[in-house]
Parts: structure tokens; C-alpha cells; sequence
């Protein structure tokens, strides 16, 4: 089952302006191979360097576009682009609600992981993790 990832409003800010300086980046090279272009080691360089605006322009767009929670085979996997994160569901002891930040935390023995997903989806997200792992303690807290 698949979560949409509810990024908050700096990281969206953050990754737009990342994402805006790597397309410059890419257009910036891009005319400085045609005014280099009988030096051919420049040129290289400046392909180089469009290519890798482009892997962070890449990178960027993934955040935005391909960010979500999966829960499979006893695994929950926070995807955020390229990047992964797996938490074994079997290891999880509590979920925790807290009802005035809209925050769900998945308590382990040693650490935890905060869930950000649209408030609306919190009791479907917690009736799956505890159809896997049905002895999680869940608890809903008040930060007042």
C-alpha cells in the first residue's frame, strides 16, 4: 500500500531554487560550448558540468514528483526521489498521533521515524502497519 509524502512548504522552496540553479547551470554551459567551441578540452568541461545540472536538476524533480511511503512484506519504505529509507515493521513498537502538531511517529527500541503524510490518510496508514505487525502499541497525544 502507497502513501503520498506531504513535504512541507521549505523543502519545496529548497528544492525549486536547487532546481532553478541547475537549470541555469544547464543553459549556462550549454552556450559556453558554442562560444569555446574550437577549444575542444573546454568544451568536455563544459559538457561535463551540463550533465551534472542536469543529474541535479534530476534529483531535484524525483524529491517533488516521487516522494511516498510503501508498506511491503513487512517493510515500510519512505522513498523521497532516488533516495530510500527501510524500516522493518517487526521492530516497531508504538505509533504515536500527535494531535496538535499532525504528526504520526514510529517508535523502535533505539529510535524513531516521522511519518509525513496527509492527516486524512493517518488511519489507513496505521490500520496497515498494524495488519503487519498488529502488536504495536498505538497511542494519540495532545502537546498541551
Amino acid at each position: 500500500m502507497k502513501f503520498k509524502n506531504k513535504l512541507s512548504v521549505l523543502i519545496l522552496i529548497l528544492v525549486g531554487l536547487v532546481s532553478a540553479m541547475a537549470l541555469t547551470g544547464i543553459v549556462t554551459n550549454i552556450v559556453m560550448i558554442f562560444e569555446v567551441a574550437p577549444n575542444v578540452l573546454k568544451i568536455i568541461i563544459h559538457v561535463l558540468l551540463a550533465l551534472c545540472c542536469g543529474a541535479i536538476l534530476g534529483v531535484g524533480l524525483s524529491i517533488i514528483f516521487k516522494s511516498y511511503y510503501k508498506i511491503d512484506k513487512g517493510i515500510l519504505i519512505k522513498t523521497m526521489g532516488v533516495f530510500k529509507e527501510y524500516v522493518n515493521l517487526a521492530k516497531v513498537t508504538e505509533i504515536c498521533r500527535f494531535t496538535d502538531k499532525h504528526a504520526l511517529v514510529l517508535y523502535d527500541d533505539v529510535s524513531y521515524i516521522v511519518v509525513n503524510i496527509p492527516e486524512s490518510d493517518f488511519d489507513k496508514f496505521i490500520t496497515a502497519i498494524r495488519e503487519v505487525n498488529p502488536d504495536i502499541a498505538y497511542d494519540c497525544k495532545s502537546d498541551k
